[in-house]
């Protein structure tokens, strides 16, 4: 199997993600998932109830690098929101989650805090960002962003139960 330059960080994610996926899923039922996609050393966070396809819809967090990154000394974060209208159980609009959530991440000072943040995308990306790649400080960095994400649960789940189907 061919060695990526990335592979280092992907082995510190898994590591990541071993130490603290159990107490994840059991306080915030949250899934953390690491792999090599995309040409990316990649962790994403989910709660099932949270999208009806796996991670790759419903609304997850994760943070990434590939080559570019590395050649540009950084790594990424986001939290997507893919396939929003297939969400058995809710309606909701893509735009105006967006919205929503863009809204109540200012309102509630909930930007403040993550590094390089941008929110200025379409619908999928509700914000992203980056912050510098240290080899010494990588696993504090990345612990430190799933933190900061889990402080934002309430709020996603908060805007879904908004858009819950009432039957």
């Amino acid at each position: 199997m061919e060695m990526k330059s990335y592979d280092a960080y992907l082995a510190i994610l898994e590591s990541v993600r071993d130490t603290i996926s159990s107490d994840l899923m059991h306080q915030h039922q949250l899934r953390c998932e690491v792999g090599d996609w995309m040409d990316s050393a990649v962790l994403k966070l989910q709660k099932d109830s949270w999208t009806s396809g796996g991670t790759a819809q419903g609304i997850f967090f994760s943070i990434w690098l590939g080559e570019k990154e590395l050649k540009a000394r950084r790594f990424n974060y986001n939290i997507h929101a893919l396939k929003m209208s297939d969400l058995p159980g809710h309606f909701v609009k893509p735009r105006e989650f967006a919205a929503a959530f863009r809204e109540k991440l200012e309102a509630d000072d909930l930007n403040s805090g993550w590094p390089n943040l941008s929110t200025d995308y379409g619908p999928q990306t509700l914000m992203q960002g980056w912050m510098p790649l240290d080899e010494v400080t990588f696993r504090q960095d990345v612990e430190a962003l799933i933190e900061r994400f889990v402080g934002m649960l309430q709020v996603i789940d908060a805007l879904l139960l908004e858009r819950k189907n009432r039957a």
